[in-house]
Order: C-alpha cells, then sequence, then structure tokens
C-alpha cells in the first residue's frame, strides 16, 4: 500500500491509460486528453473521492485549461514531492524570470526546520523541464506543518519569503493534508481559513480542528 498521496504532489499515469480507461479519458476536455497522452504529469488536489482513487488536476498551456479529475492508484507510476525538488536549480536561461530567480535565491539560502519545496507553475517546471513559468508567476511553496505554529513564528517565517523579485505564496500543510496560508496565520485573525478536503473552513484551530464527516 503506497504512502497518501498530497496535496501538491505531481504524479505520471501509465502510458496506456487512454485503452485502460476509456470512459475516463473520453469525459477529458481536449486539451486535456493531449495533455495525458503526452506524458504530463497531473497535480494532486484536495478533495474526496472513493477509496483506491486519487483526486488530481490537469493544467494546460493557460490559466483557462485547468480540469479536475481523478485517476485509480494503480494508474500512478510515478510520483514527486515538492520535497524532492529542493534541490532543482531552474534552467539556464529562465532564472531571469521573477519566480525562478526568487526560488534560486531561497533554494540557496533557506534553512527550515520545515520539509518544503515548490509548488505551482514553478515546481512543474522543475521537475518536467518544460516552460511553464511566466514573467507574470507567482512563487508557491508548501511548508509541511504537522505542529502547531505560534503567530510570532509564522511572522517570523513571512519575512524569509520577502523577496523583491516575485510575490511569494506559502501555504502551510496541516494533518490530514488540510492547507492554510503562512501570510493569514502570521496575520494574527481569530478565525483563519483553512482548505480541507471537503472544501474551505473558517476555524481558530487550525491544527486540531475536526472536519465534518
Amino acid at each position: 500500500m503506497p504512502e497518501a498521496y498530497l496535496v501538491h504532489e505531481l504524479v505520471w499515469l501509465q502510458a496506456d491509460i487512454a485503452t485502460r480507461l476509456p470512459g475516463w479519458f473520453a469525459g477529458l476536455p481536449a486539451w486535456a486528453q493531449g495533455r495525458v497522452r503526452a506524458a504530463h504529469p497531473l497535480v494532486v488536489r484536495r478533495a474526496e473521492v472513493a477509496p483506491g482513487w486519487v483526486a488530481v488536476g490537469l493544467r494546460g498551456h493557460s490559466r483557462a485549461e485547468r480540469h479536475g479529475t481523478a485517476v485509480p492508484q494503480a494508474a500512478i507510476v510515478r510520483r514527486v514531492r515538492p520535497t524532492a525538488l529542493r534541490m532543482h536549480a531552474s534552467r539556464a536561461g529562465r532564472g531571469t524570470l521573477p519566480a525562478l530567480q526568487a526560488w534560486d535565491a531561497l533554494r540557496d539560502r533557506l534553512s527550515l526546520s520545515f520539509d518544503w519545496g515548490p509548488a505551482g507553475s514553478v515546481a512543474y517546471e522543475l521537475a518536467t523541464g518544460a516552460d511553464t513559468v511566466s514573467v507574470g508567476s507567482d512563487l508557491d511553496m508548501v511548508l509541511y506543518a504537522p505542529e502547531p505554529l505560534t503567530r510570532e513564528a509564522a511572522r517570523q517565517l513571512l519575512a524569509a519569503f520577502e523577496l523583491p523579485a516575485c510575490h511569494c505564496d506559502v501555504q502551510l500543510i496541516l494533518p490530514d493534508d488540510r492547507g492554510l496560508a503562512l501570510r493569514e496565520w502570521a496575520r494574527g485573525d481569530a478565525h483563519v481559513l483553512v482548505k480541507t478536503r471537503r472544501g474551505p473552513q473558517l476555524t481558530d484551530q487550525p491544527w486540531t480542528m475536526e472536519t465534518p464527516s
């Protein structure tokens, strides 16, 4: 039994997935079918699915090309977590893009007690070599925080991600794969918005909240 698939992981499917799951494949938009046939990875997303299945998203060439679906775990042949991309630098000629410039600066100097790594278009480009980062891309980062983080610690941590090159969006990954924006937690609001598999919820206890069954 493989470890649970966590949000922001990249997964690759069996090469013959279109013939193994013809109904699933036929239900994809045409652009998404092309991405699957070209063996592009999918991104694990946060959603409830049947046992043995993984919620994933496909990304195309534009923001309009996004599609959420689910695939059987048995169809996944490779997975890459954000933490596995920490040592990857941008490719030659790409490091002048603001998001990749910020990534290269962070990976050289960031030292945390958390597991961490890139997400979003930067992670996708680092993992695949495809030119997915644009001049307007943000740098998305994830920090795995299984234990509660004080507001003051969050503010100090946030300061490490304040870069002149581009905006850095940092998500804390909490127990049960819940998500919390570091910036929101650092702000000190009494209630914060936590992303769960059942949708966003407001809570004052993000690390210990119970997700309704």
